[in-house]
C-alpha cells in the first residue's frame, strides 16, 4: 500500500512514494502522513542510482513491497518525476538525502530512526552521507578516533545540511556500490563526448532516453577523488561496539550490510568484497545466471530476504 508524497525541497519538490506494510495500520485508510506514522518510529530511505528513478525496473518499488517497515523512495532532482536540474555530483545529491532525512525529522510526528538503502551510485551517496554525519557530529574528533581516520577527513566535505542530532541510523544496505571511483565503464561516454569535454569542459549525455544532461569536467573530477575505503572507515567506527565516542556526540549507526550480485554486469562483485572488508562486514553475494542486470531483475526475492535481514537488524 502506497501514499505519495512532494518533499518540499528549494523552491520546488522531491517526488517519493511511501510504502507502508499490509501487516502494519490494520483497519486504517492512510490520508496523511500523520496516519501513516502513527504505529511506528521507524522509515526505510531508498536511494536510486544514476540515470535512474524511485520505480526504475520495478527494483525498488519490489523491495518496499517485501520488507515489513514503512518505507520511502523518491527522485533525486532532474530524475524520475522530480522537478529541477539533474546532478551527477556525489556532494549534491548527498546534500538532497540530508533534506529527506531531516524534512522527515521536524515531522511533528514519530519517526525517530532510520535505514538507508542504496543502490549502485545511490550506495556511494548513502556511504558518503554517513561519512560526513560522523565527522560533523564527533567534530573536532577525539585523537582515538583522529588516530585511526587519520588523513580520511579531508577527503569528505562538511554538510551544507546538517539533520539534527540526536541521529539514530538502525542499519544502512549498500547494494552494489563501486569502489574504485576512478573507473568508469569505457562504453559510457562516446570518443565524440571526450573530445568535448577536452574541447570546453562539457558535454551533454542522456543517462536515460527521456533525459539529455550536461556533464562537466568538475563533475567527474569531484567523483574519481572520492575514496570510498577512506569513507567506509569512518562508517566502521560507527558500528564498533567498544567505540563510545559517536554515541556520545547524538549519531547511531546500529548495523550495516554489503550486497552484490556475483555477476553484476556494471559493478564487479570484486567491487563489494573490498567495500565489506573496510566496513568489517560479510559480503552477502547474491547468486544467479552469469551477466545478471544490475537491478538484480529476476533476483528481488533474493535481495530482499536479505535486506530484511539488515533492516531487522539480523545481519
Amino acid at each position: 500500500m502506497e501514499f505519495i508524497i512532494k518533499i518540499p525541497y528549494n523552491s520546488s519538490y522531491l517526488s517519493g512514494i511511501l510504502h507502508y506494510p499490509k501487516t502494519g495500520i490494520v483497519g486504517k485508510e492512510v490520508k496523511s502522513l500523520e496516519t501513516l506514522f502513527s504505529d511506528s518510529d521507524e522509515l526505510v530511505i531508498f536511494v536510486h542510482g544514476l540515470g535512474a528513478h524511485k520505480n526504475s525496473r520495478n527494483f525498488m518499488p519490489s523491495l518496499a513491497a517485501s520488507i515489513t517497515k514503512i518505507s520511502l523512495r523518491f527522485d533525486f532532482p532532474g530524475c524520475g518525476e522530480s522537478p529541477g536540474e539533474f546532478s551527477l555530483s556525489y556532494y549534491a545529491e548527498s546534500d538532497v538525502l540530508l533534506h529527506v532525512i531531516k524534512y522527515f525529522q521536524e515531522l511533528p510526528w514519530n519517526v525517530k530512526k532510520f535505514s538507508l538503502v542504496g543502490h549502485s551510485k545511490g550506495t556511494n551517496i548513502t556511504l558518503l552521507t554517513i561519512a560526513r554525519l560522523a565527522i560533523m557530529a564527533c567534530s573536532p574528533l577525539p585523537d582515538n578516533i583522529s588516530s585511526v581516520i587519520g588523513d580520511h577527513k579531508k577527503d569528505v566535505i562538511p554538510c551544507s545540511i546538517l539533520p539534527s542530532f540526536p541521529l539514530h541510523l538502525h542499519s544502512a544496505c549498500f547494494i552494489c556500490g563501486r569502489y574504485d571511483m576512478t573507473v568508469t565503464p569505457e562504453d559510457r561516454y562516446s570518443p565524440a563526448q571526450r573530445a568535448d569535454l577536452t574541447r570546453q569542459g562539457w558535454f551533454l549525455h542522456s543517462f536515460r532516453k527521456d533525459s539529455v544532461v550536461r556533464v562537466t569536467r568538475e563533475m567527474l573530477i569531484e567523483k574519481e577523488i572520492l575514496r570510498v575505503g577512506n569513507m567506509a572507515r569512518i562508517v566502521r567506527h560507527l558500528t564498533d561496539e567498544k567505540e563510545i565516542q559517536f554515541k556520545r556526540s547524538g549519531f547511531i549507526l546500529e548495523s550495516c550490510a554489503v550486497l552484490h550480485h556475483a555477476h553484476d554486469d556494471v559493478i564487479p562483485f570484486e567491487d563489494g568484497v573490498k567495500l565489506s572488508k573496510d566496513l568489517g562486514v560479510v559480503c552477502n553475494r547474491i547468486e544467479g545466471k552469469s551477466r545478471i542486470p544490475h537491478c538484480f531483475v529476476g533476483l528481488f526475492e533474493k535481495v530482499a530476504d536479505i535486506l530484511e535481514l539488515c533492516i531487522t537488524k539480523r545481519i
